[in-house]
């Protein structure tokens, strides 16, 4: 249960950052 648990922790917190980069990504471009 534990690791099932942890699993899914680590994969919303995945998306979570990958959507944050997405949306960083072009403002990180523009700025240079």
């Amino acid at each position: 249960h534990w690791t099932e648990l942890r699993h899914d922790d680590v994969r919303g917190w995945h998306l979570r950052a990958h959507n944050v980069g997405l949306v960083a990504a072009p403002v990180v471009a523009d700025a240079v």
